[in-house]
């Protein structure tokens, strides 16, 4: 009997390849989606790396984060290599990126053109899984 091949892990890859080190030597702007997720995550499973799997979840909502944001963890966690820790570590740093972009800054917010106004509401109302009608007064 000949041995199963072995597995290859992240452990194998080129230093200057594997996500953590990159992010901490080129910035997080130098890392995919799919590796910036993957640091969160943490691993993959025995038959893709934490990268691939993301890259596969990803793949499933068209590369698009708002829609990864609205899976429910149990469509999440369908994925071979994501348990309800993975699921729920994905959601979290998707909901504080999400705070993130909606920090409101201290100075005063003057809304004189539709651009000002779209970049001020545009986190509120993406993410809502139905449609909504808002009014906005403005002197």
């Amino acid at each position: 009997m000949s041995k199963p091949p072995k597995s290859f892990t992240i452990k194998d890859w080129e230093f200057v390849d594997r996500q953590r080190e990159k992010l901490w030597h080129q910035g997080a702007a130098t890392l995919s989606k799919a590796e910036l997720i993957a640091i969160i995550i943490g691993s993959g499973s025995t038959q893709e790396s934490a990268v691939e799997l993301m890259k596969r979840i990803l793949a499933s909502v068209e590369n698009n984060l708002q829609k990864l944001q609205q899976l429910p963890l149990e469509h999440l966690v369908k994925f071979k290599g994501i348990g309800k820790v993975k699921a729920v570590k994905i959601k979290a740093a998707l909901a504080l990126s999400k705070r993130l972009a909606e920090q409101k800054s201290k100075a005063p917010i003057v809304l004189t053109q539709s651009k000002f106004v779209y970049e001020h509401m545009r986190y509120e109302l993406a993410l809502l899984p139905h449609e909504e009608f808002w009014v906005l007064y403005l002197n």
